[in-house]
């Protein structure tokens, strides 16, 4: 137990590694010690002091948020009057109502919006993770503005909700591009 101690510490000060990381050590360790435990019973003490083991405590930091002001300030940012600015201001309007990871925006087809009641998308996260997530009226008025303006002439529900110029999945700076020039007039992001 003391020489496994030894090695989680010698981790976090001689490999600079997080208290999370060597926690996550830790329990690989003790996943191990349960295996050598029940395939050598001759060695159960010296398995039960590590498996005892408690992981190291660390203050969480706080996740920073957008306050109502900053997502104002965000928001006001594309201008909703040219094809571009509906487009950027769509997405990120359905990324703030949803929650979405960018990723999962850039997967999203046509058919995984529903902006009949109840108004919803369909997301696939990772491992395959699908997830229906309801939208605020603006929201949906504005993915509503957004599909009649790039989707008119739509024939199929497989096309990405958000795409380039030959159709196929969205992946721009546009983001990146927002932030810079928000983070320029204040947002603080607390």
């Amino acid at each position: 137990m003391e020489l496994v101690s030894e090695f989680l510490d010698w981790l976090e000060t001689s490999r600079h590694i997080a208290v999370t990381t060597r926690n996550q050590r830790l329990a690989a360790i003790k996943a191990f010690a349960h295996f050598v435990q029940y395939k050598f019973p001759e060695n159960i003490e010296n398995c039960v002091d590590i498996i005892n083991l408690r992981p190291k405590k660390y203050e969480k930091a706080l996740i920073p948020f957008l306050t109502e002001d900053d997502l104002s300030l965000l928001l006001s940012q594309p201008d909703a009057s040219t094809r571009q600015g509906l487009r950027d201001l769509t997405l990120l309007a359905l990324l703030y109502d949803s929650g979405a990871r960018v990723q999962e925006l850039v997967d999203l087809r046509l058919k995984d919006v529903r902006l009949t009641h109840p108004p919803m998308v369909i997301l696939t996260g990772k491992g395959r993770k699908v997830r229906q997530v309801p939208l605020m009226k603006d929201t949906c008025k504005l993915l509503d503005r957004y599909i009649r303006s790039f989707h008119s002439d739509s024939q199929s529900q497989m096309i990405p909700l958000f795409y380039n110029a030959k159709k196929a999945g969205f992946i721009s700076l546009w983001s990146h591009l927002y932030s810079e020039e928000v983070c320029g007039k204040g947002i603080s992001g607390t």
